[in-house]
């Protein structure tokens, strides 16, 4: 599990370039319910941003036709999205109204709002499903959502600016970093257990799979840290200025470095946290995403302007990277279909925000299908079901 801050700062800037948004309050349904059905079939949600004319929107995508659906209104400018486990329920964050919004994905409707705090950035869902944890930036807190009644508990203060939020593969941890601190809360109690000053520029954390040790990049190194103490057990140079990923089996990380346009990847072993030969791909990494097999790293070189970005592979078994993926403008987050391995087909999505598309690509052949027409200004996706 990574969550990284970097999506959190390009939309910023595009925050900066759409400021003065109107506020646009949809019409309500009735509230996202646990006893809710699932998609009958895997159903990507964008989350569009929108503009000073155009009101934030979540595009639904149908993921056996590639088929967009009709845009859910969830607010004004709609940030960042989680869906729980079992694929019933969205839950959208919205930065300018301080609320989330739970969609219920067997209608592709939106529920009541659910006041948390100010600025609400990032979200995560316990694996069990049973709690969303909103980070929210600008009141230094974390607001804990239940699932069952879609109601928010009571406010946790954590450190300042709170961005990256992630919550440990056994339910039993949250961890939030702030602009210096990370803080480990209780999901029993909703409460901050142990907290650590890591210093400032903090980019990204990652969980292993056993919850016993937390990753977190610090400047230009890369930190290993006790889950049960929370104290930093080891420090790696690695030039790490940007961020990071964990591969899904927990053996491999990979830090990300720029320096102007020259970036670099680092592949680390966590049984030995030796950094390897480090890897010049010829552009900064802009964002990543592992196939669930650890197999294949994408990563998406995406420039400034009008031209159209990439996403290559990268095999992590010999870590060469492959040829150029051509995709849209501005490409950033992306989502995976489970089951995606170079064995079995699966789907890549990358969503390219200055085209206002969404582009899949086949893992297989690693070749990109005709673009998805989505909203204005879409920086996230997430797949139910």
């Amino acid at each position: 599990m990574t969550v990284t801050l970097r999506t959190v700062l390009a939309a910023l800037a595009v925050l900066i370039a759409v400021a003065g948004l109107a506020a646009s309050v949809p019409a309500q349904a009735s509230p996202a319910s646990a006893s809710d059905p699932a998609p009958l079939s895997p159903t990507l949600y964008v989350v569009n941003e929108g503009g000073t004319v155009v009101p934030g929107t979540v595009t639904p995508i149908n993921a056996a036709t590639d088929v967009a659906g009709s845009p859910i209104k969830v607010g004004s400018v709609p940030f960042a999205i989680v869906i729980t486990p079992n694929g019933k329920t969205a839950y959208v964050s919205d930065i300018s109204r301080n609320f989330v919004t739970p969609i219920s994905t067997a209608t592709n409707k939106a529920g009541r709002r659910i006041r948390v705090g100010v600025g609400p950035f990032n979200l995560a869902v316990m694996p069990s499903g049973r709690t969303v944890y909103v980070s929210n930036d600008d009141s230094s807190t974390v607001t804990p959502i239940s699932t069952r009644s879609n109601k928010a508990g009571k406010a946790i203060r954590v450190g300042l600016d709170p961005g990256p939020i992630a919550i440990s593969p056994n339910s039993k941890t949250v961890y939030s970093v702030g602009l210096s601190r990370l803080s480990a809360i209780s999901t029993a109690t909703n409460k901050v257990t142990k907290s650590v000053r890591l210093g400032k520029g903090t980019h990204a954390i990652a969980i292993s799979p056993n919850s016993r040790s937390v990753y977190a990049t610090n400047g230009n190194s890369l930190l290993r840290i006790s889950a049960a103490t929370l104290r930093v057990t080891k420090s790696v140079a690695v030039g790490a200025d940007w961020g990071m990923v964990l591969s899904p089996n927990g053996k491999m990380i990979y830090t990300f470095g720029c320096s102007g346009v020259a970036g670099t990847v680092t592949p680390i072993p966590t049984a030995t946290l030796r950094p390897e030969r480090t890897i010049r791909p010829g552009f900064c990494v802009g964002t990543e995403i592992f196939a669930p097999d650890s197999r294949a790293l994408y990563l998406v070189d995406s420039p400034d302007g009008l031209t159209n970005g990439a996403v290559i592979p990268l095999r992590t078994a010999t870590n060469t990277v492959g040829s150029p993926i051509s995709v849209g403008q501005q490409p950033g987050p992306m989502a995976i279909l489970p089951g995606a391995t170079e064995s079995a087909g699966g789907t890549l999505y990358v969503v390219n925000v200055g085209s206002g598309t969404v582009t899949p690509i086949s893992t297989t052949t690693d070749e990109a299908d005709a673009p998805i027409v989505v909203g204005y200004l879409p920086t996230a996706i997430a797949i139910a079901g």
